[in-house]
């Protein structure tokens, strides 16, 4: 059953822990826009492709979404921090700039500008699914071991023997300085 809005809004309208099994959303529980705006604070996503298509690591697809995604970063005000491409969903570590930004406008520009240019080329629409996943690191925490899991992934799915040989991934310094040769 799909809870409707006047349920969710009012105040003990939901037991959240009777109806949770029954509860869809189209989308992932989203923070307050204001918290995408916050210089400084790492953010983990990940992006999928629609109808988990297989499509990312072929033909011009890794250099179109590498490129839109510091074109998009720079226009916005965001510091990217890592990103790994996978066949079918995009792992990326990012944050806003001293200087502002808004992760959100990011997002919808980089998905809205690869969702036109990839099909240009021979890429099935639409490519992206409509919403993602995000996690907030909180503040005293380590960024090591997001930035070690968004570049290991391609290894631990077994897409490569080492994760230091996948091609499709960028970091935004040396990898000993993240201290993930140990």
């Amino acid at each position: 059953r799909t809870a409707n809005h006047s349920d969710r809004c009012r105040p003990g309208g939901m037991n959240m822990l009777n109806d949770l099994a029954g509860y869809t959303r189209r989308h992932p529980a989203r923070l307050p826009s204001e918290a995408y705006c916050i210089p400084g604070i790492p953010v983990s996503f990940v992006l999928c492709s629609k109808y988990q298509r297989t499509v990312f690591t072929t033909r011009d697809a890794p250099g179109v979404i590498g490129e839109s995604l510091h074109v998009n970063a720079q226009n916005q005000g965001i510091d990217l921090r890592a990103y790994c491409l996978m066949p079918d969903h995009l792992h990326l570590v990012a944050q806003v700039s001293r200087d502002g930004g808004n992760l959100l406008r990011f997002l919808h520009g980089f998905k809205t500008w690869t969702g036109r240019v990839l099909p240009s080329i021979g890429f099935p629409t639409p490519v992206w699914q409509r919403s993602f996943w995000d996690r907030h690191l909180r503040r005293d925490e380590p960024l090591r071991p997001v930035i070690a899991y968004v570049v290991r992934n391609p290894a631990e799915e077994g897409l490569c023997d080492d994760w230091r040989h996948w091609p499709y991934m960028w970091l935004d310094r040396p990898a000993e300085e993240y201290g993930l040769w140990e």
